[in-house]
């Protein structure tokens, strides 16, 4: 690489590619890898700096971070109320929540690699003005969806000895759920967030209206219940899709042009892929190993209390994810953009290297000030929630102490979750490969020990592999951001010349 005096006016960018950049041109690199949509909402709430606006920003945050997920949630706990209501056998009962829960955790599997290719696919669409291809893509990655679930649903339940109406029904929820969980990607691209939450509160509304409907038709109850949230959840995506159908609005003929993305960044899907997984392998491995580990109908493996205490804990990393959203979408992003424009528009070797101290500066105190909130809010949950709210709810003292252990886990594994998405700010999906894999390994071996020594140890798995990706992580984004003016060169801008030769 070409070098000059960092005391000189001339451009440090080498003269064969920096004619291929225009003067005033804008840095986009790894931009898209960033959550889309919510930032920029956001940044136009925080641009205007009153109390006022501050409070609605937050307030913007935790209703699109939170709020589908809450609705979800108070769906089936309505559902699960009627259950008890209606004097359903607990049998019964443990059947629904298990196919609830393995509908939910492999159907976010399932989407979790596609999801992270079709959100590079269309931003880089959007990026480059072009947003002809995307409403096709969405029918594309949804075919693509449902052949996997296809797969994965067939086999599992194809062992099972089930009614075949439930299997059908679990079937069902389990690939409408993943298609909902890909069709996220493209609504936080529309960014239309009340008609989101409508279409989740319509969706919440007909599954008890119609579980209602079918147990007054002496339908047996689990099977109404299931055909009810089945019909929820259809209705859910209906409306999902017609919101991404009235802002894309042209349909072209490309169905499966982002398969390109996906051979040309395998590690993103690797990544996200790996990284889902190990979000919920700890559990899995207790459910194989574990001495707590429960069966329904022989087709259900469980823990009854590992996973009544995972649900409790997951809640507790919700302030983490609003404040991780909103401090870098307005505080990070703005240096981030800084530094890049600073290359590309021929900045010195000085203001280049000052506008990359600044925004490692800025990152570090971002993540630190994250770091420690989200550390309080888990002390405070797991003072106030095991010694005061969860004894309301839980008869099992088991469960109380496994709380505190998985909160104290998704506290660490939430923070590795931040590294990787930092590290793909900066395109760096080799490290943010090996930081996924790593989480996974090491939370699954780490289970799997506790396991091996005694009830005592239980939950402190997740922990102890979460802390140990996260300072591998921390490291590897360590060096990223003092590398960051060389894979400036060798990555974005090299790309750029060959994209605009």
């Amino acid at each position: 690489m070409e070098r000059t005096d960092t005391n000189a006016s001339r451009t440090c960018i080498p003269q064969k590619i920096s004619s291929t950049v225009t003067r005033k041109s804008t840095w986009t690199w790894g931009r898209g890898w960033q959550m889309a949509g919510i930032g920029f909402e956001l940044k136009k709430v925080f641009d205007k700096h009153t109390i006022t606006s501050s409070v609605k920003g937050f307030s913007y945050a935790i209703f699109v971070i939170s709020g589908p997920m809450i609705i979800s949630l108070v769906m089936i706990g309505a559902i699960m109320q009627m259950l008890r209501l209606a004097e359903v056998p607990m049998a019964e009962r443990s059947l629904f929540g298990s196919i609830i829960m393995y509908s939910y955790i492999f159907s976010a599997i399932t989407a979790s690699g596609f999801s992270m290719v079709i959100s590079r696919y269309t931003a880089d669409k959007l990026y480059v003005k072009d947003s002809s291809d995307i409403l096709a893509s969405l029918l594309g990655i949804i075919a693509l969806c449902c052949a996997a679930g296809a797969v994965v649903g067939g086999v599992f339940y194809s062992l099972s000895p089930l009614p075949f109406v439930i299997k059908l029904l679990s079937y069902l929820v389990f690939i409408e759920l993943t298609i909902i969980n890909v069709m996220m990607v493209y609504i936080s691209a529309v960014r239309d967030y009340k008609k989101v939450t409508l279409s989740f509160g319509v969706g919440l509304a007909a599954a008890y209206l119609f579980s209602v409907i079918f147990i007054a038709l002496k339908v047996e109850v689990l099977t109404a219940v299931l055909a009810g949230i089945a019909m929820g959840f259809l209705m859910n995506c209906l409306f999902l899709i017609t919101v991404v159908k009235g802002f894309f609005q042209e349909l072209s003929d490309r169905t499966f042009g982002f398969l390109h993305h996906l051979k040309k960044m395998p590690l993103l899907l690797l990544t996200n892929f790996l990284f889902t997984v190990g979000l919920f392998g700890h559990n899995i491995v207790m459910w194989l190993w574990s001495d707590i580990s429960a069966s329904t109908m022989d087709t259900y493996l469980y823990a009854p209390s590992y996973d009544t205490a995972t649900f409790y804990a997951i809640f507790t990393i919700i302030p983490a994810l609003i404040v991780f959203v909103v401090r870098v979408e307005t505080s990070f992003d703005e240096k981030y953009k800084n530094f890049g424009n600073t290359v590309v528009n021929r900045g010195t070797l000085r203001d280049i290297e000052n506008a990359r101290k600044k925004m490692a500066s800025v990152l570090r105190n971002e993540l630190t000030y994250v770091f420690e909130v989200q550390l309080i809010i888990t002390l405070v949950s797991v003072l106030i929630g095991a010694n005061l709210i969860l004894p309301l709810f839980e008869d099992n003292p088991q469960t109380i102490l496994l709380f505190v252990d998985l909160a104290v886990g998704y506290f660490l594994t939430y923070m590795t979750f931040f590294v990787i998405t930092v590290l793909l700010y900066f395109d760096n999906q080799e490290d943010a490969f090996k930081t996924a894999l790593l989480f996974l390994a090491t939370t699954v071996a780490f289970t799997y020990l506790t396991i091996k020594l005694g009830p005592v140890f239980y939950g402190l798995g997740l922990g102890a592999g979460a802390l140990i990706s996260m300072l591998a992580g921390g490291y590897l984004l360590s060096k990223t951001l003092e590398d960051a003016v060389f894979r400036m060169f060798t990555k974005h801008t090299h790309f750029e010349f060959k994209l605009r030769r």
